[in-house]
């Protein structure tokens, strides 16, 4: 299948109802692969695939949902504030905890009625926020700041970013456009700028408090932070659909459907899941803490 064919079909995971989204996501899954994102920021990271295996990379492995069987497919991943623990998600909105990472509940329990897209933490309480396919914003041991819910948005929610001072977050459509609350401040988006190429992923730079916002074909665009490079001369055979950045703000990884990953800035390589025999599609990426 061709990178353009295969970004037709990211495209095409536009409805904001859990089945519709789903249905979309098994189009790009069955075609091509693909990835999602959450942010962290330290030396290793962790892949995740859409029956839930996480695999670590220079970092500590505490667990799975995979042998949980899980209903629907895993969409995120994010570490705690300590690097001992992370949480899954599922499009239902079910939440998993491992290690040190505490549950506080999830959207599952609430009958959201739109698909759970990403999660982040929350570097100040411990607790965490899950975004929805329609712009809602659940909040569980974390402040609420506000949500995307109420504009009507024209294509999906593809992901979520926490402020490192825990106060903020920031959420992408697939179409491009960020909507910042709390102390996120809004520095611009690709909205208009890419519209054959879907957006797929945000991540925040934690010095300065811009963000790198990533797209299928592997480019990113950095707005108040630093430009590292990207992936998009890479021409990767499934769209890139993940990027999570490190602690200091010097660099970010990308990673595809197939689990290719890709390092920019101060990242390290340490693996990836390309040409291995994958159980099923790489979902997401978080890095290490």
């Amino acid at each position: 299948m061709t990178g353009a064919a295969s970004q037709r079909s990211c495209r095409r995971i536009c409805s904001v109802t859990a089945a519709t989204v789903l249905a979309g996501l098994s189009v790009l899954l069955s075609s091509a692969g693909t990835a999602y994102a959450s942010p962290g920021g330290s030396d290793g990271y962790y892949l995740l695939t859409t029956k839930g295996h996480v695999f670590n990379y220079g970092t500590t492995w505490f667990g799975s949902p995979a042998v949980a069987k899980p209903a629907t497919a895993l969409m995120g991943i994010a570490t705690t504030p300590d690097g001992q623990g992370y949480w899954t998600v599922t499009a239902a909105g079910n939440v998993y905890n491992f290690g040190d990472a505490k549950w506080y509940g999830s959207p599952a329990q609430q009958a959201a009625g739109s698909a759970s897209m990403g999660i982040a933490a929350d570097v100040a309480t411990g607790g965490y926020w899950i975004v929805l396919a329609n712009g809602a914003v659940k909040n569980f041991g974390a402040p609420w700041f506000g949500s995307a819910a109420q504009l009507n948005l024209t294509s999906p929610v593809m992901g979520i970013a926490s402020m490192p001072d825990g106060m903020g977050y920031d959420l992408v459509t697939a179409s491009g456009n960020v909507y910042n609350f709390g102390s996120a401040k809004w520095a611009g988006s690709n909205a208009g700028l890419h519209s054959s190429v879907a957006t797929t992923g945000i991540a925040i730079d934690p010095v300065t408090g811009g963000y790198w916002v990533c797209s299928a074909n592997g480019s990113v665009s950095a707005f108040g932070a630093p430009w590292f490079g990207d992936a998009a001369a890479a021409h990767a055979t499934t769209p890139v659909m993940g990027i999570a950045a490190t602690g200091d703000g010097q660099g970010y990884w990308l990673t595809t459907g197939l689990g290719n990953v890709y390092n920019f800035g101060d990242t390290r390589w340490y693996g990836s899941l390309a040409g291995a025999a994958l159980p099923d599609p790489v979902l997401a990426i978080a890095s290490g803490s």
